[in-house]
């Protein structure tokens, strides 16, 4: 193909799809650029729905980044090639590849791999995959058919699963699928049966086979497990699933077993199996909570079992289609101008769900009139979802929907606002989940929430926190389950009393617990320790040092939370002493994986830590602690329990230690946190009186990953020196150190081979970087208000004669080191930031010379993205720029804007140049670690 010497595709393969999983990337080397295309544009051209303008943009940047570069392209699952002239559109820009290039592809037609070979006019390689190897393929079968359990012990059953196996064409999927279902029951009369069925797969009849396997597999899931599952089949192709929503879903259908107060646990069993099953793939998101996703030959097999009652309406689908008598469930995405295929829906009498998706804007609010024509006659409706991207709002008529279970509306764009339910919403009684999220918010002060607390069967209200923080009498609610936070006040209705029958929530926040009085029997009444589904609790008091301790000590003292707990948040207490039923943990076995405490000022001692075997994290900030020796007592204990058989002591399993704004902590034991063998992730500073007695220079445990240290004075050069054992650390922090004048030398660096992040921050007295330039895996560093380090350098520089000639630089000076976050471009004078070859990113956050460019010339050989913040006296641009990708200037003088602002540049992809100061020096200065304001 041009100078492109290999594009190899690979068709036919659709037995083989769990095996082939790339989705679509590119390799990045020293040798091959990156080129990156979504995937959601490869399955809007297989479904033909991709517009003109976006198959343009996509071309033009296909070419662009392709020409002149070396890459290796792979796209996964072409397979729907009947537009042709889309495809070929996109093809076109890849004969451009300089030699060397290489194109993978993946499809399933034969099709797709001529047409490929047309547009790039050169000879392809066509690899046609076979199944795995007979002997591979029978380890990957037993590994699911037996797990949990040996192999060995099941003679008669390995021998028909080999028979089993023989049948499946060596196609990993179906291992996983059908051996996963055998494993639920290991009896020799039933592993017969399956034999016996038609599940052949090979090459002529694959697809028949597969889907035999398939099909075989569902219909022996559980008959509740199967409507779960069937229902899934609404939803579009690759729709990523959270958990929670579909449970919400389930629960509002009732496909989950009404009666069972653990509906919720339910639902998540039914998930965890399905994905043992490979039923449904865990898809990682950009968000906290990972996703689910169907495999598409299972979303298929879902439709065909529920052709009768599921139904999907695309984007650009026909609006005349016409809806199955029996339909019960529907999903639409289209634009609610499209009143003709909207006012069809509302003729069918029999749905049980309705999600739509409308596309597009309503400035008119035409929906609203067109949801009344439909709610009016959809009078059996348990599920109604609603995502928009402008201000979707519910017409009065919502109210006579009695059989409404689950509601819901959310805005995918954050310019625009909610608007609140119609109170008629509070006639749902039979409700079960009511969500109201996404968009920039709304002021929702003279709302009348009052109203939501006539839903008493309501299990899930996912509202902003503005609403549920105002409802008054929220303990009617019994039924509720997900988190709560609860500010309490003296007036009724918002006594503490009110979370005594909350009996099934799950994340509980009690906030102006002072509030509560010396009234004891109040905080009694909750039984906190009675809630044995809670598994997050905050109690938090504010931040009045003028309190008395004792009352504090008295609320604290009743509010005892269930063994169950595995988060725990204690803020403001201002109590001398733990709470007396932390003595319980010698006593009772706590669940707890997580304990913080925040701005506990006069607390003084901690509880004894040994005996919570699952503690993982330990954050204490601005907490009155002394001594922090029953913290290593817990490190300790394994040697203890050892020695005594009697002893119900643990191993310390902390992996996250911070401890920051300790005023009073004195001192930690000699050999410091070495004994922390779990240790990950460690976080010290503010703490001035802390010190280490003793000398020993190993104070860091063997799995430490983490780094963080602020000022410490006493602890500083200690924990400097000791790096050279930390041989596991990645990423490492020094801010406002004021000890350290020299970072550790080359031979230390060289230890720190996966160390890929250096941040050092107001480090006042640092003056030299030590032997940086031997970090091996160096990949961002980041350096800020450390004033002095540019002084010694910059008279370092004119004593020895440097001079800033590109021949004299070492060019192999942390050849890993992609990222490069300063303060001023000075620095980039500094030993060995004058080196530097290999730089893809610079932000610098105030540039204030007027010629910042004889600095970066020699990294502007690699450099991609340059951004220049408070850019006052830049007052020209010099041509080595214009291999950049794109370059960020703000805060530059007006007529230095006049003169590039109009496109002098288009050779770079993104340019930007303001006046004003921007976003990204606010975000550049941001504190690495320590920031009071995480106390607030």
């Amino acid at each position: 193909m041009g100078k492109t010497t290999l594009a190899r595709l690979v068709y036919n393969d659709a037995e083989l799809r769990g095996q082939f999983n790339l989705i679509l990337w590119v390799c990045v080397s020293t040798r091959f650029d990156v080129v990156r295309i979504k995937k959601d544009i490869i399955q809007a051209m297989n479904r033909e729905q991709i517009l003109p303008e976006t198959l343009h943009g996509l071309q033009a940047t296909l070419k662009d980044q392709l020409s002149q570069k070396r890459f290796f392209l792979v796209l996964d699952d072409v397979w729907n090639a009947d537009d042709k002239l889309q495809w070929e559109k996109l093809m076109a820009p890849l004969k451009f590849g300089e030699k060397g290039s290489k194109i993978l592809v993946t499809t399933r037609m034969k099709s797709v791999a001529e047409m490929v070979a047309k547009v790039i006019e050169n000879k392809i390689e066509v690899l046609n995959l076979n199944g795995l190897e007979v002997e591979d393929y029978r380890q990957l079968f037993n590994r699911h058919a037996f797990a949990g359990s040996n192999p060995e012990l099941h003679e008669d059953l390995k021998i028909i699963g080999g028979d089993i196996a023989k049948k499946l064409g060596g196609c990993p999927l179906a291992a996983k699928v059908l051996g996963g279902h055998l494993n639920q029951n290991k009896q020799e009369y039933y592993w017969d049966k399956i034999l016996k069925e038609d599940i052949r797969v090979n090459a002529d009849t694959s697809e028949h086979g597969f889907k035999a396997i398939l099909r075989l597999s569902c219909q022996n899931l559980p008959t509740n497990l199967q409507r779960c599952f069937k229902f899934c089949s609404i939803f579009p192709e690759d729709y990523a699933f959270e958990k929670d929503e579909l449970i919400y879903m389930w629960i509002g259908l009732g496909l989950l077993p009404d009666k069972n107060p653990r509906l919720e646990d339910i639902g998540r069993e039914y998930i965890d199996y399905l994905l043992r099953k490979s039923f449904f793939d865990i898809k990682e998101s950009n968000g906290s909570t990972p996703c689910i996703v169907m495999h598409d030959l299972l979303h298929d097999l879902g439709r065909s079992l529920s052709i009768e009652e599921c139904f999907t309406i695309g984007d650009g689908l026909d609006s005349n289609i016409n809806f199955p008598e029996m339909i019960r469930h529907l999903y639409i995405s289209a634009d609610a101008k499209d009143y003709s295929l909207f006012t069809r829906i509302a003729q069918l009498k029999k749905l049980r769900t309705l999600i739509i998706v409308f596309k597009g804007g309503d400035p008119d609010e035409n929906h609203v009139p067109l949801l009344a024509e439909i709610l009016t006659k959809l009078k059996s409706l348990r599920v109604l979802s609603l995502t928009a991207s402008f201000s979707c709002k519910l017409p009065d008529v919502i109210g006579s929907l009695i059989h409404l279970r689950h509601l819901s509306i959310q805005l995918f764009t954050h310019d625009s606002k909610l608007d609140w339910f119609p109170e008629a919403v509070y006639e749902l009684y039979n409700l079960r989940v009511l969500r109201f999220l996404g968009g920039s918010g709304g002021d929702f002060k003279e709302t009348n929430v009052e109203g939501l607390t006539n839903l008493l069967n309501l299990r899930h209200l996912d509202v902003p926190t503005i609403i549920k923080d105002r409802i008054p009498h929220i303990g009617k609610l019994a039924s509720l389950q997900g988190s709560i936070n609860f500010h309490i006040q003296s007036i009724d209705g918002y006594k503490v009393t009110e979370l005594k029958n909350l009996t099934g929530i799950r994340e509980l926040s009690i906030s102006q617990l002072e509030k509560v009085g010396c009234s004891e029997s109040e905080a009694r009444e909750v039984n906190l320790f009675k809630k044995e589904n809670l598994r997050s609790l905050n109690l938090v008091w504010s931040m009045d040092p003028t309190r008395a301790p004792e009352s504090d000590e008295r609320i604290a003292d009743v509010i005892c939370p269930p063994t169950r707990l595995r988060e725990l948040t204690i803020k403001g207490y201002n109590g001398k002493r733990f709470p007396l039923w932390m003595k319980f943990f010698s006593d009772k076995t706590y669940y707890l994986t997580c304990i913080s405490l925040l701005g506990c000022k006069n607390w003084t001692d901690l509880p004894d830590l040994a005996y919570l075997p699952l503690l993982k994290t330990l954050q204490i900030k601005d907490v009155g602690l002394v001594s922090i020796s029953k913290l290593f007592k817990a490190a300790s204990s394994r040697t203890e329990a050892s020695s005594s058989s009697s002893s119900p002591r643990t191993s310390s399993s902390l992996e996250i230690l911070k401890i920051k704004y300790c005023q009073e902590l004195k001192s930690i034991q000699p050999d410091g946190f070495k004994n922390m063998h779990s240790l990950k992730i460690l976080i010290m500073g503010d703490c001035p009186n802390l010190t280490i007695s003793g000398a020993n220079a190993e104070l860091l445990p063997p799995k430490l990953e983490h780094l963080s240290i602020g000022p410490c004075e006493n602890l500083e050069i200690p924990i400097l020196n000791s790096l050279l054992n930390a041989h596991s650390l990645k990423y490492l922090s020094f801010e406002n150190c004021t000890t350290i004048t020299t970072l550790p030398s080359t031979d230390v660096f060289a230890t720190l081979t996966v160390l890929t992040s250096l941040k050092i921050k107001s480090c006042t007295a640092l003056e030299s970087l030590g032997g940086l330039e031997a970090a091996p895996s160096l990949h961002s560093l980041t350096i800020f208000g450390c004033n002095q380090l540019i002084r010694v350098s910059s008279s370092q520089l004119q004593s020895n004669g440097y001079t800033n000639q590109v021949g004299t630089r070492n060019t192999n000076s942390m050849s890993m080191l992609k990222f490069l976050n300063i303060d001023t471009e000075s620095l980039m004078s500094i030993k060995p930031l004058r080196k530097l070859t290999t730089v893809e990113e610079i932000k610098i956050v105030n540039a204030l010379n007027a010629n910042p460019w004889q600095d970066l010339e020699v990294t502007m050989r690699s450099l991609k993205r340059l951004y220049l913040c408070n850019a006052t006296w830049v007052v020209s641009l010099p041509r080595f720029l214009t291999s950049l990708q794109s370059l960020h200037i703000c805060g530059c003088d007006a007529a230095f804007l006049q003169q590039h602002q109009n496109g002098a540049w288009s050779t770079i992809g993104s340019v930007e140049f303001c006046k004003d100061q921007c976003s990204y020096q606010k975000l550049f200065m941001s504190d690495l670690e320590f920031d009071r304001s995480d106390l607030a």
